[in-house]
């Protein structure tokens, strides 16, 4: 039986001390993912970052929740109806609690954004001190999230989003093996979920490093979406077995987006994947970079690292130019704004 709210006095005076002499310590992380915290992917991750010393907590779905973006779903009952991904919890238990050998291993019932943010508004002030979190790191998808639709469609994107919107940095991570079980997942240095583990750990040391005299590792309303490439028992070349992360950006010449395709045979819809002019326009960013819809598909043993923000405002010069073909009926506000002051003169209008 896992911990529930019914422990929180016991929890609150067991958590984990951390080696004070490891200068990791000082940093904390929240794990989560869409695949649910029984995922082989999450463990070794989660594993591999306790490995360099870091304070690391998870704070993942009792289920999966691949698909559902950034939603922020909470439980529905007190109990899970369904138990949990794997026959991990038992059907009846509470829809929240803590790994019975692990107290900064949890489980929430509801979407990847909402577990974060379980962590990050309940289980850390209560019970761990109000520790101050520095990086939320999610993923390693099981599948790649490529391209600009990524936060409608990707939890484990979503979750990332979410947390840069807190004002936290964070990574997405995605690959492409397949959904396991931890307990039953191989322990050898080839098993993709192992490899996936040491890449983002790397990732996420040499920004650790780089940003240690700064205030936050990244700058505020920035992320990183990151696609790990087909390695070690799912590359088929065989090849593949230490990534090489390269800099890349969402749009462009291959970046995708999702269709609805019919199938007239089954009678059957299904999506499909498509890209158009907008899906290639390069709005924001380096337009000189590579795209990792084709790092990931076609370059070998690379990973894609895509720099996103959380402002969705469009460019000036783009927005100026759509300002004024809204012009005549869409007005600029005063500029002091929330006086009822006359709309001052525009170039548009």
């Amino acid at each position: 039986m896992k911990f529930s709210n019914l422990a929180l006095p016991l929890l609150a005076s067991c958590a984990v001390a951390q080696n004070s002499t490891n200068p990791n310590s000082n940093t904390t992380i929240i794990v989560t993912n869409d695949d649910s915290w029984a995922s082989a992917n999450i463990r070794s991750l989660y594993s591999e970052l306790k490995k360099e010393g870091y304070n690391v907590f998870m704070f993942a779905p009792a289920v999966q929740q691949s698909g559902t973006g950034g939603t922020f779903n909470l439980p529905r009952a007190a109990n899970l109806t369904k138990g949990g991904e794997f026959g991990s919890i038992p059907v009846g238990a509470p829809n929240w609690g803590q790994d019975d050998n692990d107290d900064h291993i949890w489980y929430f019932d509801g979407t990847p954004a909402a577990a974060m943010s379980f962590g990050l508004d309940y289980a850390i002030p209560r019970l761990f001190n109000n520790a101050t979190v520095d990086l939320v790191v999610s993923g390693p998808n099981e599948g790649w999230n490529i391209g600009p639709n990524i936060y409608t469609m990707s939890g484990t994107n979503g979750a990332m989003y979410m947390a840069v919107l807190r004002g936290i940095p964070a990574i997405a991570y995605s690959g492409m093996n397949s959904h396991q079980y931890y307990a039953n997942a191989s322990t050898s240095d080839n098993a993709a979920h192992n490899i996936y583990a040491k890449a983002a750990t790397g990732i996420v040391n040499n920004l650790v490093k780089n940003a240690k005299d700064r205030a936050t590792l990244l700058p505020y309303g920035v992320g990183l979406s990151v696609n790990l490439p087909r390695a070690g028992d799912v590359d088929p070349t065989g090849q593949c077995k230490e990534i090489k992360p390269i800099f890349t950006r969402q749009t462009g010449p291959a970046a995708i987006v999702l269709k609805l395709s019919y199938n007239e045979t089954t009678n059957r819809f299904s999506p499909g994947i498509t890209n158009s002019e907008a899906s290639k326009a390069c709005l924001n960013g380096d337009c000189i970079l590579p795209d990792e819809s084709d790092v990931v598909a076609n370059w070998g043993c690379y990973a894609s690292v895509s720099v996103i923000t959380t402002d969705y405002d469009a460019p000036r010069d783009v927005a100026g130019e759509v300002q004024f073909l809204n012009r005549g009926e869409v007005k600029f506000a005063p500029r002091v704004y929330g006086s009822f002051a006359p709309v001052e003169a525009s170039p548009y209008f």
